[in-house]
């Protein structure tokens, strides 16, 4: 029972991570007309899509160091692929 809750976490989040570089890749396609930098705007409006799209990790609606993690992972993910894309 134990390996089913991982397995399945970690297919979350997977697909977490790959929606998230779609996402950010599909905004660097777009011109940035706005006064903010894109390394700043883009993780922002991934990390809410992503939210909305996928959901969260976990099933509850309380804060859990779960949470903090997802969140942590959607911003580096989305700020590295802008790294790298831009290094290309």
């Amino acid at each position: 029972m134990f390996y089913i809750v991982i397995i399945y976490i970690m297919n979350k989040i997977i697909n977490t991570v790959g929606f998230t570089i779609l996402t950010t890749i599909s905004f660097l396609m777009i011109p940035n007309k706005s006064n903010f930098p894109k390394e700043i705007i883009i993780p922002i409006l991934v990390a809410g899509i992503t939210k909305y799209s996928l959901g969260d990790w976990d099933k509850k609606f309380k804060w859990t160091k779960l949470d903090i993690l997802y969140w942590i992972t959607i911003l580096v993910a989305s700020f590295i692929t802008i790294y790298l894309f831009s290094l290309f």
